[in-house]
């Protein structure tokens, strides 16, 4: 008798161990989806033209004119964004001088690029009364004009697509974290040019592609 009951006793304990079908073996079929969530953002163009370098991941420009000694314009309605080169002595008939240079920034996410141009004027003289005889012009030159015959000054900038023709002096077909390029200024005068201080301005205006 007590063999029977350890039998049925197993018996009972395997049942109970094996699964019931019909409870758990199927997780039931939905009538629908999947769904696809699709999300969409959008950055707007943005771009900036500022003085100096970005040095170390967009850090505050630094190094504004590595050449020469500047100023920027001071008193009633000045512009804070214009700079003044100190007057740089050249010696008639002499070599080409180094006048000064001016660092510059640009940011621009736009796919199409950006390009910077420059507008320039003569030399001419700071003082009022005086008559300037010779002509100190602007002429877009990359390079040292050979044997000159007039008074010029120039300038020339390591952008990328440099075309100082067509008043060009950094240009981008695509965005740019950030691309640092340097204008640097030139002069020659010519025999008996006019004693006293000129002054010609150079304005730098970015635009997007």
């Amino acid at each position: 008798m007590k063999k029977s009951i350890i039998a049925a006793g197993a018996a009972s304990v395997a049942l109970a161990a094996m699964p019931i079908v019909g409870v758990f073996a199927t997780g039931g079929n939905f009538s629908g989806g999947p769904f696809v969530d699709q999300i969409q953002t959008e950055i707007a163009d943005t771009c900036t033209f500022a003085r100096g370098t970005i040095a170390g991941g967009g850090s505050a420009p630094t190094d504004k004119h590595p050449i020469g000694t500047w100023t920027t314009e001071a008193g009633e309605g000045a512009n804070a964004n214009k700079d003044i080169l100190n007057a740089v002595s050249v010696t008639p008939a002499a070599a080409e001088a180094t006048l000064g240079s001016s660092n510059y920034n640009v940011v621009c996410n736009d796919q199409d690029g950006y390009q910077v141009a420059v507008e320039t004027t003569a030399l001419t003289f700071t003082a009022s009364g005086k008559t300037q005889v010779h002509p100190w012009a602007y002429t877009a030159s990359a390079t040292t004009p050979e044997n000159p015959t007039a008074s010029y000054w120039r300038l020339a900038s390591n952008g990328e697509n440099v075309d100082l023709g067509s008043g060009i002096v950094s240009k981008k077909t695509s965005a740019q974290d950030g691309k640092d390029f340097t204008i640097t200024y030139y002069a020659w005068a010519q025999t008996g040019q006019d004693s006293g201080t000129y002054k010609a301005t150079a304005t730098y205006t970015a635009t997007q592609l």
